[in-house]
């Protein structure tokens, strides 16, 4: 990312790339159901997404010019607050396999913002 120069043109890449290989490969494997789906459910798909690609990009920019231990380490809390979400908003199971990868998430964490 640092060298292709701007993180906004390094984003516009990717998600050309992967959101459009991924519509193709939808419309070529399924069609009408894909067609059927995006207009039901298109519009929070697009909330979504344009989520998703303002939290890479922020990313994306703090790992342009700020030390990358801490932003890894920052950007790797995402899947702790998945894991709450998915456990307090949706009711699954936290038992001993998602302690686990939690504990090893945190590790790592720890590792990255301290040795930076």
């Amino acid at each position: 990312m640092r060298t292709a120069g701007t993180v906004l043109g390094f984003h516009a890449c990717l998600e050309i790339v992967t959101g459009g290989g991924m519509a193709a490969y939808a419309l070529a494997t399924r069609s009408r159901k894909f067609l059927v789906h995006a207009r039901r459910h298109g519009w929070i798909g697009f909330l979504a997404g344009t989520v998703s690609v303002l939290g890479y990009l922020s990313f994306l920019a703090a790992a342009k010019l700020l030390p990358l231990g801490p932003v890894v380490a920052l950007r790797e809390t995402s899947v702790i607050f998945g894991s709450l979400i998915g456990t307090f908003v949706l009711k699954e199971a936290f038992g001993l396999r998602r302690i686990t990868a939690s504990t090893l998430v945190i590790s790592g964490i720890a590792v990255l913002a301290l040795n930076h």
